[in-house]
């Protein structure tokens, strides 16, 4: 029986596939029962001082030049939307509009979307995805930590994955210019 993906929203993946082809999430498995827990482990007789480790957000990924470029709805709540590809033409449009309301460049009827919820621009070489204050926010798929995290503005890069709102996926498609 084909199962949908509880992080990103994509439908009918074959029950035989263990990870989600969008953004990798890997299907839960029957669990063993959880083993008796362990005794406490006793103090040592000095304390150390413990200094916590200052952990530095992930790189973004680094922008690609340009060439041709598209933007593909991998998921949507609205069935006539998956699968529809806008292409990014930044010669005409230095910043292309995303959201629900007619007057974005990309119009996406979803209501999770804000009116005018994030906006791509390129700025030299590079293509960017910039939040325009949404309320649903705009995240980007971390590959290193197999989830989405929220951005405000961030490179895109070909094959990278973005989720505009609560379950809307877009794909792009960078080709090097």
């Amino acid at each position: 029986m084909p199962w949908n993906c509880p992080n990103c929203g994509y439908t009918d993946i074959p029950d035989d596939e263990a990870k989600c082809p969008v953004c990798g999430y890997v299907k839960a498995v029957e669990e063993a029962p959880t083993p008796a827990p362990q005794p406490a482990p006793q103090p040592p007789e000095e304390e150390e001082e413990v200094k916590p480790e200052e952990v530095a957000p992930p790189a973004p990924a680094p922008p690609v030049k340009i060439g041709k470029a598209k933007m593909i709805v991998v998921s949507c709540p609205v069935p006539e939307f998956k699968g529809k590809e806008f292409e990014l033409d930044l010669e005409l449009f230095p910043s292309i509009t995303i959201g629900r309301s007619p007057e974005s460049v990309i119009t996406i009827p979803d209501p999770y979307i804000s009116r005018l919820h994030a906006k791509i621009v390129k700025e030299g070489d590079s293509l960017y995805i910039e939040d325009l204050g949404s309320t649903n926010g705009t995240y980007v798929y971390d590959k290193d930590e197999g989830k989405y995290r929220q951005i405000k503005k961030e490179p895109i890069s070909d094959g990278a994955l973005f989720k505009l709102g609560v379950a809307t996926v877009v794909k792009f498609v960078i080709e090097q210019g």
